[in-house]
């Protein structure tokens, strides 16, 4: 993955930071500090390439499928400048941030540096008759570099979707080195809550703007795949393990959860674990976890300490195996696990017998996390009230998260204080007795 950069210099409440993006994104900080605000923005880089949002820029280029592609040239040819293309991207982020946080006011200028290596990508036709003697057909080819897309005759007010394909699948490789993405998903706070909702309910929202808005729309597309070939079973199997049942989509796209004791049951009497673990279920169910992309917002959202482990075992795998996250956190079991899993990577580099024993010593499945996948910021407020985002260095140890420890010790501390003086307290009550 070439490295795109997010240079901040005003976004909410965060202002002077840059963001290099990674595979996996991980953000903490306390809550009130734009880590939404960071995530979405990294998300809209994936909304980019994968839903081929470039209608608009071909607007502003004045250019025309129908008026470009005619009957009467055999060929014709035009450049797309890179640098137009970047400007365009920088403009259409700030009204994708506005629309997603509901915020028409948002304080934002934000520069996304993207590392095209070429000044112009050449854009092309050309006519191709196919078939066998006296029965061709004749098709219009279109090229985007060494891509290409061919067309029936029939195909007038095609508009421009088939060049914001290939402009989509373009930037895809350019910026991720791979054409295997199929789909991106925001998975927000709360968002169980919403699956019980009512379909009349979820309807109206989704007609709506926001970041609840963007779920439901995702949530309504994903239910109306059908299973891509590829999906990762062994994943599929683990987080039904996880939810002690599965998740059936029903034609009207009401959802049940189904366990072997119990059968299928509305999702609404599913515990809440189950119903903000249900999207994430139903997308591993559908779609190959390589051609994922997801922002996750709080993963561990209504799980005890034991599964939030799990889940993180869970993500740590889905990007080991070609998926794209972006995950903010307020979890300590979640980060400590994410680390263990960057330990036992860097333990089997070093010495994979010993890896293999520790393994199995501590019941660790074999699963680990390579750092250089990862980029962790931890958002901290400035004296002058301002946000920045600390980059966080990856060690041995992994993802140093200072402000979880900072609160741990110093609660800890407290604890001790307290037990002592009540110890104190009883002692001198004794002795007065």
């Amino acid at each position: 993955m070439k490295p795109v950069t997010l240079d901040i210099r005003r976004l909410g409440p965060i202002a002077d930071s840059k963001v290099v993006l990674k595979p996996f994104m991980l953000l903490s900080g306390e809550s009130g500090l734009g880590k939404s605000y960071v995530s979405m923005l990294i998300h809209y880089i994936y909304r980019l390439v994968f839903e081929a949002r470039t209608s608009d820029f071909f607007e502003q280029q004045n250019f025309s499928f129908d008026s470009w592609v005619t009957d009467t040239e055999d060929a014709k040819e035009l450049a797309i400048s890179t640098r137009k293309l970047s400007e365009w991207i920088n403009t259409d982020a700030v009204r994708y941030m506005k629309r997603v946080t509901g915020n028409s006011q948002l304080n934002m200028d934000v520069r996304i540096e993207m590392p095209f290596d070429v000044e112009e990508i050449a854009l092309s036709y050309r006519k191709e008759l196919v078939g066998i003697p006296g029965k061709e057909t004749l098709y219009t080819v279109l090229s985007l570099a060494e891509l290409q897309y061919r067309l029936l005759p029939e195909s007038k007010g095609f508009g421009d979707f088939a060049f914001r394909v290939l402009l989509g699948v373009w930037m895809q490789m350019s910026l991720f080195e791979s054409d295997k993405f199929l789909r991106t998903c925001l998975l927000i706070p709360g968002r169980g809550s919403l699956l019980s909702a009512p379909r009349t309910v979820q309807e109206g929202i989704g007609k709506s703007f926001g970041m609840v808005a963007e779920f439901l729309n995702d949530w309504n597309t994903i239910c109306d795949m059908v299973p891509q070939e590829g999906v990762d079973e062994s994943l599929c199997s683990k987080i039904r393990e996880l939810n002690g049942g599965g998740i059936a989509i029903k034609e009207d796209r009401n959802i049940d959860y189904v366990t072997s004791e119990a059968g299928a049951l509305p999702i609404a009497a599913a515990a809440s674990s189950v119903k903000e673990l249900t999207p994430l279920a139903v997308l591993l169910e559908k779609i190959p976890v390589h051609s994922l992309s997801i922002l996750f917002e709080e993963p561990e959202a209504h799980l005890h300490p034991t599964k939030q482990v799990k889940i993180a075992d869970l993500i740590v795998e889905m990007v080991s195996k070609g998926a794209h996250l972006q995950v903010t956190t307020h979890s300590d079991y979640f980060l400590r696990r994410i680390n263990d899993r960057i330990t036992l990577f860097r333990l089997k580099e070093a010495d994979n017998g010993r890896y293999g024993e520790a393994c199995k010593e501590y019941g660790y499945s074999d699963i680990t996390l390579d750092p250089g996948l990862v980029g962790a910021y931890l958002l901290r407020r400035r004296d002058d009230q301002t946000v920045e985002l600390e980059e966080q260095a990856i060690g041995d140890e992994g993802v140093p998260y200072a402000s979880f420890y900072d609160v741990v010790d110093r609660e800890v501390a407290h604890s001790m204080d307290i037990i002592k003086t009540l110890e104190e307290v009883r002692d001198a009550q004794s002795a007065v007795r």
